[in-house]
Order: structure tokens, then sequence, then C-alpha cells
């Protein structure tokens, strides 16, 4: 999968003689493995619906950014803007989702069950550089844990049955794009993010993804992704060694620091690692030197590794770090 970009933000304050007339100055630099968003803006029009979920606000968030990320795969940065979906609303999508999880009852795992599959869809359109719509990319919300009780016990649907049922449904949402959007021949790019356990407070992951051929069949891609927070056992020797070697040198500088991070695999090599750093407050003179010390760090401990580092207070986020993998510099955003 291609890596994501580099986003340059250089926040430049000019002080005129009246402190009440200060200005800030943007400089957005991207290059050609990011998206750049089609202006002016528009907010999707399905206002992020979604039904009967296990999701939480970071699920809603990483659905959002999994399927941009799986779109590189088939819509170039290069050659499209990105824009919040224009074309399913929130009734478009609960009648797709009525037709979707039109079950009769199974009897799965001795269990009877009526399945209730498919709970969102999140849509992400792309655009060329003269306006033309080139693809659209839709995330599909799925809780494979199904109730057979009032007592909300439930049997686990295994990936290889999503992705069969998934199968004979998924032409509900590309008919109903066709048919009632008249989008006739663009590409529709479907990604399958199966929800974590209703038990579980961490966050789903994307399983299956494909992109329509000129029949509007698809053939779904088995994504091997995996994630782990960094104290879990199944994290491997050395990644959690220079994770901890990380950890340790800021902890030298304040211990007050609070660190977690999340590690993604992909076919079992990490590839990314997510850190929230979460002090108290910060000076802001403290933090434009921490944002530094955590940018070199990066650079010393994770030469091959996607990082992203989020540095928040109590409160609100203060900034952020982006390493990305085999380059000898970071990007640092102050808010």
């Amino acid at each position: 999968m291609k890596k994501v970009c580099s986003i340059l933000v250089c926040l430049i304050l000019l002080c005129g003689c009246n402190k009440n007339d200060d200005n800030i100055s943007l400089n957005i630099n991207y290059n050609n493995s990011y998206y750049a968003i089609n202006t002016p803006y528009k907010k999707g029009v399905s206002d992020n619906y979604f039904v009967r979920s296990n999701l939480v606000s970071f699920d809603i968030d990483l659905i959002e950014k999994g399927i941009i990320e799986l779109s590189k795969e088939k819509f170039d940065p290069s050659n499209n803007y990105i824009e919040e979906g224009q074309y399913l609303t929130k009734e478009d999508i609960k009648i797709i989702l009525d037709r979707m999880n039109d079950f009769d009852e199974i009897k799965y795992n001795k269990k009877k069950i009526k399945p209730y599959l498919y709970h969102g869809l999140y849509e992400e359109n792309f655009i060329s550089k003269n306006g033309k719509l080139t693809g659209i990319s839709i995330g599909i919300a799925i809780n494979k844990y199904q109730v057979y009780d009032n007592k909300n016990n439930y049997v686990t649907i295994s990936d290889e049955d999503i992705l069969k049922y998934t199968k004979d449904r998924y032409k509900i949402i590309i008919n109903y794009i066709r048919e009632d959007k008249n989008i006739k021949n663009v590409p529709i790019l479907l990604g399958l993010y199966i929800e974590n356990s209703p038990n579980n407070n961490t966050k789903g992951k994307y399983v299956y993804y494909g992109v329509t051929n000129n029949n509007n069949n698809i053939k779904f891609n088995k994504l091997n992704i995996d994630k782990y927070y960094m104290n879990n056992s199944n994290v491997n020797k050395e990644d959690k060694m220079a994770y901890d070697s990380f950890v340790k040198e800021i902890n030298n500088y304040d211990k007050r620091i609070d660190i977690s991070a999340l590690a993604y695999y992909y076919d079992k090599n990490i590839d990314k690692i997510d850190i929230v750093i979460t002090k108290s407050n910060f000076k802001y003179t403290e933090l434009l030197y921490f944002t530094q010390f955590v940018s070199e760090l990066s650079l010393k401990y994770f030469k091959d590794i996607n990082i992203n580092i989020e540095i928040n207070s109590v409160n609100k986020k203060l900034g952020y770090v982006v390493k990305y993998k085999k380059e000898s510099k970071t990007d640092i955003f102050i808010y």
C-alpha cells in the first residue's frame, strides 16, 4: 500500500503594532501521495449516518481514514482531489441497509439468529483536476456479533461467512448508485470494515476490499492487517525494544507524561505506530522544544516505520509529529 504523504504546515505569526491585528498564515504543501481537498469544501450529505452499531467515535474516524488509504490503490492522489460523499444521503443509506439486512432467520453455530450485519456506509468521492467525478469509495461497517437471546448473548460470524453474505448483497449498493444516481461508468470501491466485539473497547479494521470491473462485479481482496497496543505480547520483540527506549527517554525528560501507542502490522511486518502523548499542561516554549525532541527520538528509534505522534494536554490537542518510512525528516504541526 502506498504510504501516506507528508503535509508540511508552518504557522507564522505576523505581529503589527496593534496586538489585536495578529494574523496566522498557513502554508500547506502536499506531495503526490496525499489527496488535496476539492474546493470549495462540501460537507458529506449523509452526516456520517450509522444504525444499531457498536461503533464509537474513534471507529468512525478509522472508517474514514481507512477508506481513504484503500482508495489510493485505485484513485491516484496525484491526479485526483478528494471530497466527502455527495451522493448517498441519510435516507438513501437507510434504504440500502434495509435491503442488505433483509435476512431470513438462520441457524448459526446451533443458535437461531436473524442477522443484522450492515450498520453503516461511509462515502468518499474522487474528482479529477477538471472537476469530473472519477470514482466513489464506500466503507461498509459490519457487525459480526449477532445476539440470539434477550440477555445479549451472541454468536460470532466468521470473516469468511461475512464475505460470503456480502458477495450476495454488495450489488444492492452498486445498483442503487448506478440506477438512482445515474453514475454509470465511474469505478466504485467497497471496503468491508468489521467492528470489534461489543465487550472490547479497541477498534475494528478493514478486512476485505475490491473495485468494480466493467460488469460491476467485484473481486474482494483480503487485507492481512493486525493492530496491537505496544504492551501486547503479539508485538515483535525488536519493535517493543525500540518503543520502550523511546518511552524511557521521554520519561527521563518528564515522568509526568503519559504515553500510549498502537502498532499496525501488514503481513506480520510492522508498518505504522500511532503514539499519543499527554501532559497536564505545556508552556508554549516548552511545547516547541518538546515537539522537536520527540521528532528527533522518532528518527532515532523508528527508521523504517511510519510514525504518527499526537501531543495533547488534558483538554486539547497541541501538536503532531509525522515521520514516514525510510525518510530522514519529520513534519511538525503546532495547533
